[in-house]
């Protein structure tokens, strides 16, 4: 049964409560992947990379109650860049980075270093590493030889490292760790499943994954529960939202924190004092500039409002989705806000339910979501922001494939360029996956060929260590699966630039559907999967199949035209205006994508050229649903014209109603 839901359109604009970040003055250094902890009421920060005229790391004092630094010196030991450390009982443990397995001590009190032994692994750089209940552990990370996944324990009484069973999961870089009470937590690092390790049993087991392949943020934890704080997506992209979670053991969820998009950074640091996180450095957009010197601070104690974390939407046709959210241990959701991507207006539900169905959505279109908490007196807070897409675009777009997003991760060979007849794409390294299936630009005719060329690069090797080998796949039924009888080629001489002529068969299916590309340094499986190497990477793209011999031209059948009838219009810049129709053949509808001049109006004509249909278009946009549903149109081919002000044509295509 399906509630009956009061829905209002609303124009708003959300504010998120961040009233409890204050931002402080500016750090005397910009610097990413620093370290640093704080203990009776100051804090020290060893600085990520050698500062000034000096070839050594930075020790740095903070004192909270005036807002001031003071640069304590060199840091002993080797340089080190991407390290990592953490503090325990006062004193804080640091170490490792690129090429380095060293570990230390720094005790403030005596302002004293102290180096411990060497871990007798692989040197590393950005492994998880956590110092809790009177040892050390560590694990995964980036080595010369690629990433890692094995697990480390440094016993302080015996002053000796063991190494336990390995991290689940593939290897990762990158990823946030934090302790609590007797388990340590470890996850994302351009992967996105988490775990938890049982300190008493030494065995994993899995948590709850919603932060995802997130890397390169800052973590902690405090009064049993753990933090997570920016960083990036897995792509290395600025993350949509949740940039600041906390996590409850006890049941095993996220909440999400006040956090606003303009601190987010790449590689940044914190600490905390008293009942404060300070959150300092890193970098923003990929690049230094003088923002990424800011400083802010947040009272954990004050912060008792949580908007729900988990944010998604399942069940979803081309007309409706269900949309769920978490709990909030803050009290019940408030509303509910939905649109299209892109819209002015909110749709608005008071008092929502989980799992609620939204219906009368257009097809073949982007939505967002979000619901809110109203704190009282601290105000409303929103969840982050849920996207989806609406089914009724194709195949290619509508069915979610078998996912590979986290068997590769390019540390070995990736696909620098790939092109596809004329459209060319110069993608480089995605940490082994990337779907441009929106890009929809090919266009392929049945019993014709598509010219296909792949450009191979590589990583840490170099093509003189490993050969690679690369395959791909068309879903020519459009079933959603990559059949066997799919593949168009698998190639296992290091195809370092490789060109293929793929011929369509003339029986496929025509619509959108979706053509995968793989590369890697063993022979691969399948489209489904990696290889024991897992260090390539796999592109998807979407290509329109075009039955040529349903398309024929409207027909003329008067000399003296009149309103419903085909005149002989001459197409204008018919090579800068693209038109892209999908679902193509429709039922009801379909989505119309045009590129190039904005057109006044849509008209479809009949075969022999009367005219059936107009839709005037909102000239602000350029995707347009074009519903039918409601006119009397018999199965069969129409034609399709956009139209500017001048009433010129500006593109015209078959479409076929079915």
């Amino acid at each position: 049964m399906k509630r009956t839901i009061a829905i209002l359109t609303l124009c708003i604009t959300f504010v998120t409560i961040k009233a409890e970040w204050t931002q402080l003055n500016n750090i005397p250094f910009i610097d990413n992947h620093s370290n640093g902890f704080g203990v009776d009421g100051k804090a020290y920060v060893i600085q990520g990379t050698p500062s000034g005229t000096s070839s050594k790391n930075q020790l740095w004092e903070y004192n909270p109650s005036s807002d001031e630094w003071f640069n304590l010196g060199d840091v002993p030991g080797p340089t080190r860049t991407v390290a990592i450390g953490d503090d325990m009982n006062g004193k804080f443990y640091f170490g490792f980075g690129v090429n380095k397995s060293d570990l230390w001590e720094f005790d403030p009190v005596s302002q004293s270093f102290t180096e411990l032994p060497s871990c007798p692994c692989t040197p590393r750089s950005h492994p998880a590493f956590v110092a809790h209940n009177d040892k050390i552990y560590m694990g995964s990370g980036s080595s010369n030889n690629g990433d890692l996944k094995d697990w480390w324990i440094y016993d302080f009484e015996t002053e000796t490292w063991s190494q336990k069973q390995d991290i689940p999961g593939n290897n990762r870089h990158h990823p946030f760790q934090f302790g609590i009470e007797d388990a340590i937590y470890v996850g994302g690092g351009h992967q996105g499943d988490w775990y938890k390790w049982d300190i008493n049993n030494e065995t994993w087991s899995a948590i709850d994954d919603l932060p995802s392949g997130r890397v390169a943020g800052t973590q902690f934890s405090y009064q049993n529960r753990g933090y997570v704080l920016s960083g990036d997506n897995a792509s290395h992209e600025q993350l949509p939202n949740n940039q600041f979670l906390m996590y409850d053991p006890e049941v095993d969820e996220w909440y999400n924190l006040p956090f606003d998009e303009d601190m987010h950074r790449w590689a940044p640091s914190s600490f905390i004092v008293d009942n404060y996180v300070y959150y300092f450095g890193g970098y923003s957009n990929g690049s230094t500039n003088p923002d990424n010197a800011r400083m802010w601070r947040f009272d954990l104690e004050n912060s008792s409002c949580f908007a729900p974390s988990e944010v998604y939407a399942f069940n979803i046709s081309d007309t409706e989705s269900q949309l769920f959210y978490g709990s909030s241990i803050s009290g019940s959701t408030d509303s509910l806000f939905y649109r299209i991507v892109g819209a002015q207006n909110w749709e608005f539900i008071l008092n929502p339910i989980s799992g609620l169905t939204i219906n009368n959505l257009e097809p073949c279109s982007e939505y967002e979501f979000r619901v809110n908490v109203n704190c009282g007196t601290e105000g409303i807070i929103y969840s982050g922001i849920s996207r989806f897409n609406t089914k009724g675009c194709g195949v290619c777009i509508d069915e979610s494939y078998c996912d590979v997003s986290n068997e590769f991760y390019g540390f070995t060979c990736f696909i620098e360029k790939v092109q596809l007849n004329s459209y060319e794409n110069i993608s480089g390294s995605n940490d082994g996956y990337e779907d441009f299936g929106a890009t929809n630009e090919v266009e392929v005719h049945l019993g014709e060929d598509l010219e296909l060329s792949l450009e191979i690069g590589f990583d840490f090797f170099g093509n003189e260590y490993y050969d690679s080998r690369i395959a791909g796949w068309i879903d020519f039924n459009s079933n959603g699966l990559f059949d066997s009888e799919e593949q168009i080629f698998n190639v296992t001489q290091n195809p370092i630039n490789f060109n293929e002529t793929v011929n369509i068969p003339v029986d496929a299916i025509p619509g959108l559907t979706k053509l995968r590309l793989m590369v890697d340094v063993e022979n691969l499986s399948g489209p489904c999967s990696g290889t024991n190497w897992n260090g390539g990477e796999v592109e998807d793209y979407c290509i329109i199949l075009v039955d040529s011999t349903l398309i024929t031209e409207p027909v003329d059948t008067t000399n003296t035209p009149t309103d419903t009838t085909v005149t002989n219009i001459n197409i204008i810049e018919e090579e800068i205006n693209k038109l892209h129709i999908y679902p193509n053949p429709f039922n009801r509808g379909f989505q119309c994508l045009v590129t190039g001049d904005k057109p006044e109006k849509i008209q479809i004509y009949d075969i022999i050229g009367n005219l059936v249909f107009t839709y005037f278009v909102d000239p602000d946009m350029n995707k347009y649903w074009v519903d039918l549903g409601d006119v009397n149109l018999n199965d069969g081919v129409y034609f399709l014209r956009l139209l500017n002000k001048h009433q010129q044509v500006l593109s015209q295509q078959k479409i076929i109603k079915r």
